[in-house]
């Protein structure tokens, strides 16, 4: 609801640093809520696989995907975004998502 309030109601051209900051705070939070509970139902119905076990692994997919978007929109944004800047994301997503896999 947050993100969906900033976007139709801030013009991105008159909000400066704050309201760009706050879009990019809400998209990451909407996003991974939203990514959580796709992930969830998708391992529950159609995988067959006991959420309640896979709860801590869901919720860093979740975060770890919206990362890697909201880097993406941010890169693009600020004209940054080429093929050596997205590949330096995957690559710092994945170094992230194996630390967090061994550390169990």
């Amino acid at each position: 609801a947050s993100f969906a309030a900033i976007v139709f109601s801030v013009d991105p051209k008159d909000v400066g640093r704050a309201g760009i900051t706050l879009f990019y705070i809400s998209l990451f939070l909407g996003l991974s809520g939203g990514l959580f509970l796709l992930m969830a139902y998708l391992r529950n119905k159609k995988l067959r696989i006991n959420v309640k076990e896979m709860i801590h692994d869901i919720f860093r997919h979740s975060i770890l995907l919206s990362v890697f978007f909201v880097g993406l929109l941010f890169l693009h944004q600020s004209n940054m975004l080429n093929i050596i800047s997205a590949v330096c994301l995957v690559v710092f997503t994945l170094a992230i998502e194996i630390y967090f896999s061994k550390m169990k």
